[in-house]
């Protein structure tokens, strides 16, 4: 019986950017849907680096428990880590959804991990049809 060889291929390693040696700082970009939330980090050319979100650290699937403020503690546990990973103590928050109490929690762990907010930026997304909102829930009679 021959053996089959195969060629190796080379893995390709993504080299991410932070910006110049005196000004090295990546983004994260929040979201805050109705029942998760999502933080990316991306580099200076908007490189996905890591994504997390409050499901992967919620002990159920109930939205009450995704939208604890606990759960920010845990999210930017879980991100500083890559931040020591690259070298990195600055960020720049990119805000996606409308501003409500639980993103002070995310600002009072920014600072518990010593990690430097350099600007803070809204933006907003605007549906391209203009749909109608959710639905609201109705309770059976």
């Amino acid at each position: 019986m021959k053996s089959i060889k195969t060629k190796k291929t080379k893995k390709r390693r993504i080299k991410f950017y932070f910006g110049p040696k005196h000004l090295r700082f990546c983004f994260f970009i929040l979201r805050i849907k109705h029942s998760n939330i999502f933080i990316t980090m991306v580099d200076w050319y908007k490189r996905v680096i890591v994504c997390a979100s409050s499901g992967m650290f919620s002990l159920s699937n109930s939205k009450r428990h995704k939208k604890a403020p606990q759960i920010a503690e845990n999210l930017i546990l879980y991100l500083n880590h890559y931040m020591r990973i690259y070298n990195l103590n600055s960020i720049y928050l990119i805000v996606k959804s409308p501003i409500r109490y639980f993103k002070f929690y995310f600002l009072k762990e920014f600072n518990y991990y010593a990690i430097n907010i350099i600007a803070i930026t809204k933006s907003l997304i605007i549906p391209h049809n203009g749909p109608r909102g959710r639905a609201i829930k109705r309770r059976g009679r």
